[in-house]
């Protein structure tokens, strides 16, 4: 649905209970086009909703973003208070350490990007999108 809707998708676990809506929202935040249209149509939930935003940077990808690209001042010109973490990759999966943030920070909704790569090598290979929505334990928004 993701990469036919032309709409941000919302996957919500089997399991998953909430009395309301998500006061805590990590961000998956890489730079790349899926991360940003994910962000951008996040954006009333943010404005909205939220008390806290997390930005989760994995890995040292910023490097090459042009100056004046700051997402957190962004989200701050938009009234929305953001924290950023930068977590090294460290031979781990970029899944699997944004699950593991989501858990330490007690975040309620994951907001991110989805294939990026193509579905095909998603599938043939596994990929964050894949992972994410298969073993995340919390609502995760997602745009391609």
């Amino acid at each position: 649905m993701a990469l036919q809707s032309g709409r941000p998708v919302l996957v919500v676990p089997d399991d998953y209970i909430s009395e309301g809506l998500a006061n805590h929202v990590l961000v998956a935040w890489d730079g790349k086009r899926a991360s940003a249209r994910a962000l951008s149509d996040a954006m009333t939930v943010l404005e909205d909703a939220p008390k806290k935003v997390s930005i989760l940077t994995v890995g040292d990808v910023l490097h090459e973003m042009p100056t004046g690209t700051d997402i957190v001042t962004h989200l701050e010109r938009h009234g929305i208070q953001a924290e950023h973490i930068l977590r090294p990759k460290a031979g781990r999966k970029i899944a699997e350490i944004i699950e593991t943030t989501a858990s330490e920070i007690g975040a309620q909704l994951i907001v991110m990007g989805a294939y990026e790569h193509s579905k095909f090598s998603q599938d043939l290979f596994g990929g964050v999108t894949h992972h994410v929505i298969r073993t995340a334990k919390v609502p995760v928004f997602m745009s391609h």
